[in-house]
């Protein structure tokens, strides 16, 4: 009985199991009929995350046997004897997967359908306050919001313990006596590393008393968000040794502050109407913004009139281009924190003195605040403070800087020394309105103006010499300017002379233009300090042009790079309104009067100069009290002259004029391009050789080799994978180079040899970038790239992709791809440059903790 009963039980299985399959697969067919079988599978949902489902329907016509057979990858998905498609695991990548049905009436008989797995969203958190700033009798509201998460939990962390966050409630527990900032930070509890952050301001109360006739309601008063201060900034510089080099420089200073609104002027006394700078910052309506030294905040806007003579508001950033803070700006009134206990009075100059703790790191830091929020231009640590009071109020203060001194650290010693001071009064106190600037009205005589960017927008012929001056102040009267001394002679060629003039002389024609750059060395060996270099376009043909640069080996002109389009798209484009410009003043050249405009608004000191100067220094073009941007045209509309100062890193400044000739008549010399190399595109790989290639993977052997060598000994059968470099270049244009050769070791063999990994890597740039060689296009770029290496066959690999920045913000980001045993990896660290790398796939994978 026990055998038979066993006999049974595995019968009863193996029925269990055929009914499975069976109900799976439907009712059986009458195998004696010949059929016009037909089968069809489809999917409800295009793609599915882990926890959700899709409905798999097969339908099988032309026979009585409606049963079929499904394959498909049973690691990643499961479907039901329902067609209920669920996800397998977690989904670390996109995958698409194929599911194939076949009609068991006939097994040649197929259908294939596809769902894709998609990595489910990542955990989001974001933080509100319903004030921004508190004080001791005030409080704020905070709002936390998680998506995406089953857990909506969340944890606070606070820089600071001078508040407490009780109930989502954010209150003072501690006196303080200057302002701060205090940053809240907000993580998910589902996932940690998911977290927001914002910043509170902090008032200090104002601490009660009197010193002699100076009290803390007249502290209180002046301490009011709503100010103007109005004053002299003085720099002195004194050589001990040679009195001729010491100098005084003073300078008119006003800035106006309102709550979350700071603007400025200032300009050289004496000078007013020709150094006015213009300053307007507000603070933005995001909080949450970090800027590179970690400070959170509301971003730095900056308001001006835009080179359309439109309103405009941008983001302040620094020279990484990272966003700036307002709260690390400090531009609100800090006067407010000066302590009455602090004061003494000095009856001899009858002034109320601070007496600054330098010991102490919150009187120096309101010190330096003050510097930051009084002046348009100090950023120095006030080292000394002094009140004026007279009939009742506070009408004055009076500061200096400290006092450095030059070859030793006392006077006694020193070879110079120099200090700022300011003498500020105040005025509109409680009643100062900051307005946005409005675009500005037409100026006398701007019609020439108009007539002359209209006929500069149109221009294809002309001839230029932008004249580089870093000792003189440039002139805007054109016959001080000789553009002879710099025209391109009958045969180009790179020289060095011991005469020149640095800058640019430029013919333009619709088929050509050519530049003759001259720069002046420091130092030379043979008394040659002036080199000029040939450059310029060529326009190949309707689509496309070349730049070209001289080259020694061949004597000629060759093409360097190939760029679609046309070789006016190299020129500036003059686009801007005239009305940003006023009338400064004419006179008589010749004939003809000419007419002067300075450019009103200062902040697009940059923009307005790439938009009229071919000269590569426009794109460091910066305000300066030394110099204003002028236009100068005649009666006719024709354009003159063009000047504007530049700025490179605040070390090197200087001012490029720029003068216009040869209007409609500029021609190039006919032999110019004799034996000119027009440039060739690299499209495929046989075309390409390897730099530094090992295959001992020794830099002593290291060579140039044909690509296909390189590339069947890395990736062998796998090499019909790799994407042709047209692939790219129709991107990302002819900007690749390489490819080069490189290897890492990734393990060792059971004879303790090393084991290598072989790839290859190309480099490229973005051709849009800031003015600190950031890229502004990096997301449509990777959109573009991703597009294009999909339709190849590649997948995204989100585990190995990461654009975040890090936790920092500023780490490399990595963008990668795989196809079989193929994997690119694309590395870009916020600049135009891009680094792209072909490796075996696993040879390769992205450190996180970096």
């Amino acid at each position: 009985m026990k055998v038979l009963k066993s006999i049974f039980s595995k019968i009863f299985v193996l029925a269990l199991i055929l009914g499975v399959a069976i109900s799976f697969a439907g009712c059986k067919k009458d195998t004696n009929k010949t059929e016009n079988v037909q089968i069809e599978a489809t999917v409800n949902k295009s793609s599915i995350k882990s926890g959700e489902t899709a409905q798999l329907t097969v339908t099988v016509t032309g026979s009585s046997d409606t049963s079929y057979t499904l394959q498909y990858d049973t690691s990643a998905i499961k479907i039901s004897a329902d067609g209920e498609i669920s996800v397998v695991g977690e989904i670390t990548v996109d995958r698409k997967i194929d599911i194939m049905a076949i009609a068991n009436a006939d097994k040649t008989k197929s259908a294939t359908t596809s769902i894709t797995l998609t990595v489910k969203e990542s955990v989001k958190i974001s933080i509100e306050a319903d004030k921004t700033t508190i004080d001791k009798d005030t409080s704020a509201v905070l709002t936390v919001t998680v998506s995406n998460a089953t857990n909506k939990a969340y944890t606070y962390v606070c820089s600071s313990d001078i508040v407490k966050i009780e109930n989502d409630v954010v209150s003072l527990v501690k006196e303080i006596t200057v302002d701060k900032i205090v940053t809240i930070t907000v993580s998910s509890v589902e996932d940690p590393l998911v977290k927001a952050s914002i910043a509170i301001l902090v008032k200090a109360p104002v601490v009660e008393g009197r010193v002699g006739d100076l009290t803390s309601d007249m502290i209180k008063a002046i301490g009011n968000s709503s100010i103007t201060v109005t004053g002299i900034l003085t720099d002195y510089y004194q050589d001990f040794e040679q009195s001729f080099n010491s100098t005084t420089h003073e300078y008119n200073i006003e800035v106006r502050m309102n709550d979350g609104a700071w603007d400025s002027v200032w300009s050289i006394k004496g000078e007013e109407e020709t150094s006015r700078l213009e300053d307007n910052y507000r603070r933005g309506k995001t909080n949450g913004l970090k800027d590179q030294y970690g400070n959170i905040g509301h971003g730095l806007e900056k308001i001006y009139i835009n080179k359309k003579n439109e309103v405009e508001s941008a983001l302040v950033k620094d020279y990484m281009s990272v966003p700036s803070v307002w709260e690390a700006q400090h531009l609100w009134n800090h006067l407010g924190n000066l302590q009455i206990s602090k004061f003494t009075y000095d009856a001899e100059q009858e002034v109320y003195v601070y007496n600054i703790n330098h010991e102490n790191i919150d009187d120096l830091y309101l010190m330096t605040y003050l510097s930051y929020s009084l002046t348009p231009m100090l950023s120095d640590t006030l080292d000394q403070l002094f009140l004026v009071v007279e009939d009742g109020k506070i009408t004055k203060l009076l500061a200096q800087t400290e006092i450095l001194y030059y070859g030793a650290d006392t006077r006694e010693d020193a070879s110079a020394m120099s200090y700022t001071t300011i003498e500020v009064s105040f005025s509109n106190v409680g009643t100062t309105e900051i307005k946005d600037p409005t675009p500005f009205e037409a100026s006398e005589n701007s019609e020439y103006l108009a007539q002359a960017i209209e006929k500069m927008q149109k221009a294809d012929n002309y001839t230029f010499h932008a004249k580089d001056i870093q000792t003189y102040a440039p002139s805007t009267d054109s016959g001080d300017y000789s553009t002879s001394s710099t025209k391109a002679g009958k045969k180009v060629a790179d020289n060095t002379s011991a005469t020149g003039t640095p800058g640019c002389y430029g013919q333009v024609t619709k088929e050509a233009i050519l530049y003759a750059t001259t720069i002046e060395y420091t130092q030379t060996m043979d008394g040659k300090p002036y080199r000029t270099e040939y450059t310029g376009y060529k326009q190949i043909d309707e689509e496309t042009y070349d730049q070209f640069a001289y080259d020694y080996k061949t004597g000629s002109l060759i093409g360097t790079k190939k760029i679609k389009g046309s070789v006016t798209d190299q020129l500036p484009k003059f686009d801007l309104s005239a009305n940003i410009f006023e009338f400064a003043g004419q006179k008589k050249v010749g004939s003809k009067m000419q007419y002067t405009f300075v450019l009103r608004e200062t902040a697009i000191t940059r923009d307005v100069a790439m938009e009229v100067s071919a000269y590569t220094y426009a794109k460091n073009g910066q305000a300066s009290t030394s110099s204003l941007t002028y236009i100068v045209v005649d009666q006719d509309g024709n354009l003159v002259s063009t000047t504007y100062p530049y700025s490179i890193n605040d070390i090197y400044e200087g001012y490029v004029t720029t003068t216009y000739s040869e209007i409609g008549t500029t021609v190039l010399d006919d032999d110019l391009f004799d034996g000119y190399v027009p440039r060739v595109l690299k499209t495929s790989w046989d075309q390409y050789t390897v730099k530094y290639y090992s295959a001992t993977h020794s830099t002593r052997d290291s060579h140039e080799e044909a690509a296909s060598v390189v590339l069947d000994a890395i990736y062998g059968e796998a090499v019909k994978d790799l994407p042709a470099p047209s692939v790219l270049l129709n991107i990302l244009g002819d900007n690749l180079n390489g490819p080069f050769f490189s290897w890492k070791v990734k393990g060792t063999d059971a004879d303790g040899n090393d084991i290598y990994a072989d790839y290859i890597e190309m480099t490229t740039t973005s051709s849009e970038y800031d003015e600190n060689g950031r890229i502004t296009n990096y997301e449509e770029l990777m959109e573009e790239i991703k597009d294009a290496l999909v339709a190849e066959g590649f997948v995204l690999s989100v585990a190995n992709t990461d654009t975040t920045g890090g936790e920092s913000g500023k780490s490399n980001r990595y963008v990668c791809f795989v196809k079989g045993d193929i994997e690119i990896v694309i590395e870009n660290n916020y600049t135009k440059y891009f680094w792209i790398y072909f490796y075996v796939t696993g040879d390769w994978t992205l450190n996180r903790n970096k």
